[in-house]
């Protein structure tokens, strides 16, 4: 085929050849691209899939999903009156570093020792052993590190200001001592509306907008706003905890999932596997999808997304790897040599170019694939996606003491490798399955010291380690680009639990509703949309573990327009699920680069029209 001719589907299989072949001979992304540039053109080598990010999503089963809250703190539950991470909200006023002891608060970096706070190496060395960052947070040590940033003894956390909404903005509490508050912070009992008055500019409005940053905060000391998290309030939550979750519908009628409409919007980028599911998930509990299949979308259950790949349905990172790894190219396989490779993949080929049939487009679609199946007959990537004890020193964590650490770090790693070498776009990875009642003790979820301090450094160390690893390189499709700033990092899951409250680190949230963080690489607003948060120092009102029952607190959701807060209502039960749409629409958004007519081939109504307080607007 002539290079003037390769365009569209004929581009996107020259390009999945030539990065398998480069993968193959340990080519980086640099100079595949100029192998590509020589054998197609110039025009081969434009960056016409630059509106299209990749996107990991991390699915926190049976419970996990809290852990979000660890890393992304909502910030109206800690409002500052003074430095070095004084929290006036949760402590009264009162608070001092120096002789601090522990909150009812349920975030890591408020606890001592018997409430979870430490990850002291010397506990529990079976499974701590190998845990970069340990930090005991009784008294939390000075730090100087390139990527948690610098840090202040006993201090815990501080805020971030700058960012675009803060989810209490608009409210008036009917607690007089949380009012109060608020008129101390705020310099008003209710609090100012995102929407500025006359005379008022909206980068001052922003000005005294923060979200919370502790040392495990992942990105934000090293990238700044850049990779700050929108935190976006909706779905439904839990009746009995599911291996997926409830918030991942871009209809919740149809039970279509946004990876579905996310890996479709992405088959313009020419990846091998489009999307790969990892792990045993479901949504059975409410919405009745049983396997990994139907949570993603099948015809059995009728939710498929028109236009939607199939998934690769893998259990760990074994079976990542495995999906590159040729049988017929391992030492004994009849394309052990090279040679032979090539020859088999010529003669394939030339049979294709020269049937009758080449020609017509109705053969196209299965002769691409053909092709492709003989290119990658005759590799095996499997060495280079498998991790390496290099990988698990750079993930800070080299131990194997508890599989949910071990089996999250690998999925991450491998991952990382898969995106850098252009082998697919998407990644869903279910991740711990736990479910973590007990993260604030010291002996931790499994009685083995895996509390909340603990989850949480592990984490933070494989999620700082991720982004460096994609911001190394440039995204294979898009030279210009560092993957990391074309990769999009989701949090969805069964439950995003209280953050009011340590008590048995309940299930149910101010109104029952989910959340979802998002990274969107400077798409979507940053900040906070709905949420809760306490209304008094040690504010145990309202603590239950009845799923169907708003948890302690107060709060509510947010205005699509504004950003601002709504009170929860006797509406909330059946608003929520729209507002999981919302996020989800969001998280599209995020992936097209702000395409929102792209987005409305997915969402039920105009993304720009009903959720405009969360987009950045984009001119295409």
């Amino acid at each position: 085929m002539a290079t003037k001719e390769l365009r569209g589907a004929s581009r996107r299989d020259f390009i999945k050849g030539a990065f398998a072949v480069g993968a193959a001979l340990g080519w980086g992304p640099t100079r595949t691209w100029e192998f590509i540039t020589r054998a197609g053109g110039e025009a081969m080598a434009d960056c016409t899939t630059k509106g299209v990010q990749n996107v990991v999503f991390l699915v926190g089963g049976q419970g996990a999903h809290g852990y979000g809250s660890q890393l992304f703190p909502h910030p109206d539950c800690f409002i500052p009156v003074g430095s070095g991470g004084e929290a006036g909200r949760v402590t009264g006023m009162t608070f001092s570093n120096s002789s601090f002891q522990g909150d009812i608060v349920s975030a890591h970096f408020l606890q001592d020792t018997n409430n979870g706070g430490s990850a002291r190496i010397s506990d529990f060395p079976a499974l701590r052993t190998g845990l970069a960052n340990a930090i005991d947070y009784t008294s939390p040590p000075a730090e100087d590190h390139p990527l948690r940033g610098k840090w202040a003894a006993n201090e815990r956390w501080r805020p971030f200001y700058g960012v675009d909404n803060q989810a209490f903005r608009g409210y008036t509490s009917t607690n007089s001592t949380s009012k109060a508050i608020d008129q101390r912070f705020w310099g008003a009992g209710t609090i100012p509306s995102n929407v500025a008055p006359a005379g008022v500019s909206q980068d001052a409005i922003r000005a005294k907008n923060f979200i919370v940053q502790s040392r495990e905060t992942p990105w934000l000391t090293k990238y700044g706003l850049k990779k700050a998290i929108t935190a976006i309030d909706g779905g439904g939550i839990n009746v009995f905890h599911v291996n997926g979750a409830h918030n991942h519908f871009m209809s919740f009628t149809k039970k279509t999932s946004v990876f579905a409409a996310a890996a479709t919007i992405q088959l313009v980028r020419p990846t091998i596997v489009p999307v790969i599911m990892v792990g045993a998930m479901d949504a059975q509990s409410i919405e009745g999808l049983a396997t990994t299949n139907q949570f993603y979308g099948d015809t059995t259950t009728g939710n498929v997304t028109p236009g939607q790949p199939a998934p690769a349905i893998v259990n760990d990172a074994s079976g990542m790897v495995n999906l590159f790894n040729s049988n017929a190219a391992k030492v004994g396989g009849a394309l052990q040599d090279p040679r032979n490779a090539l020859l088999y993949e010529a003669y394939t080929k030339g049979m294709i170019g020269n049937s009758k049939t080449a020609k017509l487009p109705t053969y196209n679609r299965g002769y691409r694939a053909a092709k492709l199946g003989a290119n990658l007959v005759g590799l095996n990537l499997s060495d280079l996606l498998r991790p390496t004890d290099a990988d698990r020193i750079r993930y800070g964590y080299t131990g194997n003491g508890n599989a949910k650490f071990t089996e999250l770090r690998d999925n991450l790693i491998v991952t990382a490798k898969a995106l850098k070498l252009g082998l697919t776009s998407q990644v869903v990875i279910r991740y711990f399955n736990d479910d973590p009642h007990a993260a604030f003790s010291n002996a931790g979820i499994s009685n083995a010291g895996d509390s909340a301090a603990t989850v949480t450094i592990a984490m933070s160390n494989y999620l700082n380690a991720f982004m460096e690893d994609l911001m190394e390189v440039p995204d294979p499709f898009c030279p210009g680009v560092k993957l990391g700033d074309n990769t999009v990092i989701a949090f969805v899951g069964d439950t995003p639990r209280t953050q009011v409250n340590t008590n048995a680190w309940n299930d149910p949230t101010g109104g029952s509703q989910n959340r979802a963080w998002i990274m969107s690489n400077g798409i979507l607003r940053t900040g906070f949309f709905g949420g809760d948060r306490p209304r008094v120092k040690g504010d145990a009102a309202g603590v239950t573990n009845d799923h169907n029952t708003a948890g302690p607190g107060e709060g509510g959701m947010w205005n699509p327009r504004t950003g601002d807060m709504i009170n929860f209502d006797a509406a909330q039960d059946s608003r929520r699920f729209r507002y999981g749409e919302y996020a989800m629409a969001a998280v599209l958004y995020a992936i097209t680069r702000g395409d929102d007519r792209r987005v409305n081939d997915f969402y039920t109504g105009n993304v720009m029209d009903d959720i405009p307080s969360v987009l950045v607007p984009v001119l295409l």
